[in-house]
């Protein structure tokens, strides 16, 4: 833990996939699960929110938690197999490949790095 209370990326690489809020359907649900379960296995630790909660209060949930990354999957992502991220500092990046994401996560990981 730093300072400001904040785990760094190597000590607490956990990240939070969080779902577009949808009304009438879930059809997101699988995609955020398979990215969940996808970091997973190759080491890093992934949550999918799966809750009804609008979209900023899992933000500010997750950002009190002080998770590193957010992952925000929509239809877009979903059809284009990136991710929307966003960093504990607030930083967004939009359309990210997945593997490309997952692969820096883990380098900053290896080389435990302590910034995002």
């Amino acid at each position: 833990m730093d300072e400001a209370g904040k785990l760094r990326t190597f000590k607490e690489a956990d990240l939070a996939v969080l779902q577009k809020r949808m009304r009438l359907t879930d059809r997101h649900h699988g995609y955020a699960l398979r990215l969940a379960e996808m970091f997973g296995e190759r080491g890093v630790r992934c949550r999918a929110d799966l809750n009804d909660d609008r979209m900023q209060a899992k933000i500010r949930q997750a950002q009190m938690m002080k998770v590193p990354y957010m992952l925000i999957v929509g239809d877009q992502e979903m059809q284009a197999e990136t991710v929307a991220v966003r960093r504990r500092d607030g930083v967004r990046l939009d359309n990210v490949v997945t593997a490309t994401f997952l692969a820096n996560v883990k380098e900053k990981i290896r080389s435990r790095t302590a910034d995002l």
